[in-house]
């Protein structure tokens, strides 16, 4: 953890801080997509700092008394600092200098920790309003990127009214746009991507075994893991030979049963090997900002099964690149994959087309316009 001392920003460079709403103790898609532009911000020659607050602000608001208050910034400061109780995750590898400030709270006058003209992005719904309070930011130096609509922990209000503080706002998606407009606003359009570098085309896509199939394994109800086990249930009552290779965050999930195979936070070439042994990936969402999963599965040749949730429609047009399936429909589902397992060219025809649309979406694209949208300037580095 590299901690902030003083005010930084003082070598000229464009500073940028971006305020996460906690810890990453576990991998997270938003976190990574964040974390890659820092990274590819810090290459290009700007200071970058990821800025996480032990204590949300909210949360010390009816904490009056000074002495109090002192007492938990010590305490804070006596677990983070000396007995290091407190760490930020290492599941992302920074190749540039980014500085990760893990601080006792995020207040209004945290922009005196950086230079003057150091921008500073909001990245989830509550730190919209954290960014707003501070001192000097909000309508001049304040930006806002939405990934999601968050009403899974907050009302739809509570998210509306966060597209309305005085920050200039970027989507990853088309739907999310929508949103922002339902609330008066208007945002800048700024696509997720791949990296072809960490996923791509191994095996090829017509030697595949057409009964092994993949999928996300994550608890979150809005994922609808239980939706993919009942459909792929079906499926396998018709076709006896189908296999399943699931991976997640946590532990093998109990009661799977045994012809899946699981693997808990696969590396790189594990995660890769996973796609490419699959004929057809396999995701649920009833809601999706975007779908990281769905788009590295694409880049390695799998044919994609999914719901027409949300973000999975900036990139899965039903019958062209994928077969799409109305949410929470788990027949409908189940027929689709069974329709990818059993007909090998409607199967390769799509892996092919979705893999040539996802090549579209690239990092250097993303960037040029995220760059744009931050109003910074061609800096000295050069993205390696």
């Amino acid at each position: 953890m590299k901690g902030s001392k003083g005010v930084h920003g003082t070598s000229g460079r464009p500073c940028l801080v971006f305020i996460l709403p906690a810890r990453d103790e576990a991998p997270v898609g938003g976190y990574k997509v964040i974390y890659r532009y820092a990274d590819l911000f810090a290459r290009d020659g700007c200071e970058v700092h990821l800025v996480y607050p032990h204590v949300k602000p909210e949360l010390l608001a009816g904490v009056h008394n000074p002495f109090l208050r002192l007492k938990m910034r010590l305490g804070f400061l006596y677990r983070a600092r000396i007995r290091r109780q407190f760490r930020l995750g290492s599941w992302y590898t920074f190749k540039g200098p980014v500085h990760r400030d893990y601080l006792f709270t995020v207040g209004q006058y945290l922009p005196f920790r950086y230079a003057r003209s150091a921008r500073f992005i909001a990245t989830a719904v509550e730190t919209a309003y954290w960014v707003s309070a501070m001192h000097g930011v909000a309508g001049s130096r304040g930006y806002y990127f939405i990934q999601d609509f968050e009403n899974w922990k907050h009302t739809d209000g509570y998210v509306l009214d966060s597209y309305r503080m005085p920050l200039k706002k970027a989507v990853i998606a088309s739907w999310l746009k929508d949103k922002v407009a339902e609330a008066g606003e208007d945002a800048e359009l700024v696509p997720d991507a791949v990296d072809p570098a960490e996923f791509s085309l191994t095996q090829d896509i017509a030697s595949r075994n057409p009964f092994e199939v993949a999928l996300l394994y994550h608890t979150d109800e809005r994922k609808r893991t239980d939706d993919i086990l009942a459909a792929l249930a079906k499926v396998k009552e018709a076709c006896p030979q189908l296999h399943a290779t699931a991976f997640g965050v946590e532990p093998r999930p109990e009661g799977l049963p045994d012809w899946y195979s699981y693997v808990q936070r696969p590396d790189g070439e594990t995660h890769r090997r996973i796609y490419n042994q699959a004929a057809v990936f396999v995701a649920a969402s009833r809601a999706e900002g975007w779908g990281l999963t769905v788009c590295e599965a694409m880049l390695c040749g799998c044919a994609v099964a999914c719901t027409d949730a949300g973000g999975f429609r900036e990139f899965c047009t039903d019958g062209k690149t994928a077969l799409l399936s109305p949410v929470l429909d788990v027949d409908a589902l189940a027929a689709n994959v069974l329709r990818l397992v059993e007909d090998g060219e409607l199967r390769i025809r799509l892996a092919e087309a979705g893999n040539r649309a996802i090549q579209n979406f690239t990092w250097e694209r993303s960037f040029a316009t995220m760059k744009a949208f931050l109003g910074i300037p061609d800096c000295a580095g050069e993205i390696c």
